[in-house]
């Protein structure tokens, strides 16, 4: 039932889709997003005096992405500064991607088991590996060539509308700066590269024989 193609890009393709998404709403998750955030923003937020309530605002901020809470509500319970009507609109479709996020793997994840016995999973991890190594050397250049227009594309993509779009003088822009982005992506790069190197390695060779 399953041919090259099948092995080579479909399947690959789905590895990437679930690996990403799900890294994605780990990395959200509070207790794993705080600690990174702490990290990338601890020393940054020294000179401030209001530095302990500027961080318990982040962390009030990005932990509303898994409550029910609107934004409307959240900012209102800010204590440095607040969020103007378009980061409370920006959080709230940040919020929806997340929840989409876990569909996507739900579904992604159930249709490689059920065809699980019909996949050459060696040769799928394997080129699920390739295709990492292109995309890395594709966004890399995108960035060092053009990095305000691959941020725009993949956000115009990604959200569909410019909510992301924040005027100057956002508390967001502030509250996560490059810095943070810049943990967030090394730390999914490095992540989606092991579990890849895990997949292949913990794959038996026979399973690349299936087609």
């Amino acid at each position: 039932m399953f041919g090259k193609f099948s092995n080579r890009i479909l399947v690959p393709l789905t590895l990437h889709i679930v690996i990403l998404c799900s890294l994605c709403v780990i990395l959200s998750l509070p207790p794993v997003w705080n600690t990174g955030y702490r990290f990338a923003m601890e020393s940054k937020l020294m000179p401030y005096e209001k530095k302990e309530l500027i961080m318990e605002d982040a962390l009030l901020i990005s932990g509303g992405l898994w409550s029910q809470e609107s934004y409307t509500e959240i900012s209102g319970k800010l204590k440095a500064y607040v969020l103007n009507e378009k980061e409370q609109r920006h959080f709230e479709d940040v919020r929806k991607l997340l929840r989409r996020a876990i569909y996507v793997v739900m579904a992604s994840v159930s249709l490689l088991l059920l065809f699980r016995k019909s996949i050459a999973w060696k040769v799928a991890w394997i080129y699920a590996l390739i295709f990492y190594a292109i995309e890395g050397i594709i966004f890399w250049i995108w960035s060092a060539v053009a990095w305000r227009h691959m941020f725009r594309t993949l956000h115009w993509w990604i959200f569909q509308n410019d909510s992301w779009i924040l005027p100057k003088g956002s508390y967001s822009l502030f509250l996560y700066p490059h810095s943070v982005w810049q943990m967030a992506g090394t730390s999914i790069f490095v992540a989606f590269f092991i579990i890849l190197l895990i997949g292949f390695i913990l794959t038996p060779k026979s399973s690349a024989t299936r087609h």
